[in-house]
């Protein structure tokens, strides 16, 4: 069967690989929609930190099972997507059930094969059923947004908080959709690109500015926000997410970062008892949330989806996704 592969620096092939079948607890799925993140797109230009290619990307997935092996808990037919995590079940962290900081935590796409393929097998526990008024292009949405929640929970952000979020890409905005759907009552948006400014907009956020006029968020906040999210990866953006927060709130990492250090200013931390925590992943409830927040219509992820493209369009889709040229979110169907 067919499968993308990115071999180097902005160089993708198409090739054959062998069909996979179901083992114990396994099932295999017919991939129907498969997102481009932008975690794809660092490993895409070769500078994503954790990825070493070859490699076959793709973890935003949905699509039918085909298959099931001994001991699966679900049906051929089913129509499913997948929390693409490989965990070893056994370490410290796994069995506090935090299994997203795993020791050996390797992610579909990442530092095993993913899902820019037709078909892919993987562990029944990471299946989770999409209701039957989800499309597969929603279901392949339910990924990225299930970061963002994730995001939120390590804010700790309560009903009537307020929350900045420093970038509106697909993380940012499904965090904005999230927030308020969590009755978040004033969700703040710092992102320089003007038709990234409008969907933010259009997706709810009571304010929206360009970096050079966030200092409007400690305004009209008095004293920051509870609660700031970087989403972007750069070390500007991380000092200014800080700078948001507001005295004992937390910043939340969620970026991929291209860089090996950031530059900060500890007493601003210090003295003003403020927290930094990171977030990867997903953990328990995640994706049954976000599933929920689609079905239910309270995040609107077809707002997201900028193009939808063959798989054998993948290298365009890649492309798009570089050029920012009002795309968020590209995906693939096989």
């Amino acid at each position: 069967m067919k499968a993308v592969r990115i071999t180097g620096p902005q160089k993708l092939e198409t090739i054959d690989i062998p069909e996979p079948h179901a083992g114990p607890e396994q099932v295999v799925i017919r991939v129907r929609n498969v997102g481009i993140c932008g975690s794809d797109l660092h490993i895409y230009v070769g500078r994503h930190p954790n990825v070493k290619l070859p490699i076959i990307p793709g973890h935003e997935l949905a699509g039918d099972i085909i298959e099931v092996g001994p001991g699966s808990t679900h049906k051929v037919g089913e129509r499913v997507v997948v929390e693409p995590l490989v965990t070893c079940g056994h370490c410290y962290y796994c069995k506090r059930g935090e299994y997203n900081l795993c020791t050996s935590l390797k992610f579909l796409g990442n530092q095993v094969d993913g899902a820019f393929t037709e078909k892919i097998a993987v562990g029944d526990r990471w299946v989770y059923r999409i209701p039957d008024n989800m499309s597969y292009l929603e279901g392949a949405a339910v990924e990225p947004l299930a970061i963002a929640v994730h995001a939120l929970k390590q804010a700790g952000l309560r009903e009537g908080d307020h929350l900045a979020i420093v970038g509106g890409g697909t993380i940012g905005l499904f965090a904005l959709s999230a927030a308020k759907a969590a009755g978040v009552s004033y969700v703040a948006v710092v992102e320089p690109v003007e038709w990234r400014q409008k969907l933010a907009q259009q997706i709810g956020a009571d304010l929206v500015v360009k970096p050079e006029d966030a200092n409007q968020i400690l305004n009209d906040t008095e004293v920051g926000a509870d609660a700031s999210l970087e989403a972007v990866g750069k070390s500007e953006t991380a000092a200014l997410a800080l700078s948001l927060t507001k005295k004992g709130g937390r910043t939340v990492i969620a970026g991929v970062f291209e860089i090996p250090q950031l530059q900060l200013k500890p007493m601003e931390i210090v003295d003003n008892e403020k927290e930094i925590v990171g977030t990867v992943g997903y953990s328990w409830g995640d994706f049954p949330t976000a599933i929920s927040l689609i079905s239910k219509g309270q995040v609107d992820a077809k707002k997201l989806v900028s193009r939808v493209l063959p798989l054998d369009k993948a290298q365009e889709g890649f492309e798009l996704g570089l050029s920012r040229n009002e795309v968020v979110k590209v995906q693939l169907q096989p």
